[in-house]
């Protein structure tokens, strides 16, 4: 899931774990990748999804119309993914020589996925209640409770995950307490990464059921070339690719994590799963906030307000997102 996810992941095939713990503090170890044109590349691409998540993020929080949990979370969740980018460029172009400043580095990573995967199921969790149960979703989500319920339950996540592994393991195991190598266990998060997947994929069939069984009442009212069915359409496309798009990415990112961990030569299998994580990076904007016809129209008016372009977009798009009608006088 992270590209730090073991601090046993070298980027050449010589380097180890235990080479990092004795290392010489006057060594240089880049354990991501050497420095070569590629990864010149690689770094400036990461540059540039970084770029759009920050401005996806600024767009989702400029709209209006959108519900205030699903731009809570989904802006939670971009804000993580630019943390993560961030991270990274600081890992590949810092140069850290001691051990102890890469277990940091990966502690930093796994918290910054915990927070941004327990947003996504809680994002999940909200749209199957307001589905499922609209009238009581309706009598107590308002602000102030959805910032408690996703404060406590972020916080609640963080304070279990890391409890469990500086805590409650060393205490079983009855080791003498070591950072570093308390960093070196992955089992945690893999647990925790495929509790959310499963989580996410039941919702997000709980979902696609209800939007199914409207458009068959709908059919049934013989009811077609309305408004109300071509939202609902609409509503059963986006679903559907979200459903489909969520396990493409989540499903190969989780499984290299799962290889990743429990191999020894992992030099290949940590950049393959960087590799799926950056894809995430890359897809999360486009399916959380993009596919928002209000959140393109907030992005097109900030671009055309700089370049000057898109005039007449912009004004077609305001009119379809806020329903305003048009009078011919």
């Amino acid at each position: 899931m992270d590209y730090v996810e073991n601090a046993t992941v070298p980027d050449i095939s010589d380097v180890s774990f235990e080479r990092i713990l004795n290392a010489d503090p006057r060594e240089k170890i880049d354990i991501f990748c050497p420095a070569t044109d590629i990864s010149k590349y690689v770094m400036c691409l990461v540059l540039v999804i970084l770029m759009c998540d920050v401005f996806t993020i600024v767009s989702i929080i400029s709209t209006k119309r959108i519900p205030f949990a699903p731009k809570l979370l989904i802006s939670i969740t971009l804000i993580c993914n630019s943390l993560f980018l961030v991270i990274c460029m600081i890992a590949h172009g810092a140069g850290f020589t001691k051990p102890i400043s890469w277990a940091i580095l990966t502690e930093l990573v796994r918290i910054v996925t915990v927070v941004s995967w327990t947003s996504v199921t809680i994002l999940s969790l909200e749209r199957v209640m307001c589905l499922y149960h609209p009238n009581l979703y309706t009598r107590i989500a308002n602000k102030r409770t959805i910032t408690k319920v996703v404060i406590v339950g972020i916080c609640l996540t963080l304070c279990i995950k890391l409890s469990v592994r500086y805590l409650l393991i060393p205490l079983i195991m009855d080791d003498e307490f070591n950072f570093i190598q308390a960093t070196k266990n992955s089992e945690l998060i893999i647990c925790f990464l495929g509790a959310c997947l499963f989580i996410n994929t039941v919702c997000y069939i709980a979902i696609f059921r209800v939007v199914k069984k409207l458009m068959k009442v709908i059919e049934s009212l013989h009811i077609t070339g309305s408004q109300s069915t071509d939202k609902h359409f609409v509503s059963t496309r986006n679903i559907t690719c979200i459903i489909v798009v969520f396990q493409l990415v989540h499903n190969p990112l989780f499984i290299s994590v799962c290889v990743n961990a429990f191999t020894e030569n992992n030099s290949g299998n940590t950049r393959i799963s960087a590799l799926f994580m950056l894809i995430m990076c890359t897809v999360n904007p486009v399916l959380y906030a993009w596919r928002l016809k209000e959140c393109r129209y907030v992005m097109f008016r900030f671009v055309g307000k700089a370049f000057n372009i898109f005039d007449k977009k912009i004004e077609v798009m305001r009119i379809e997102v806020y329903d305003i009608t048009v009078q011919n006088v």
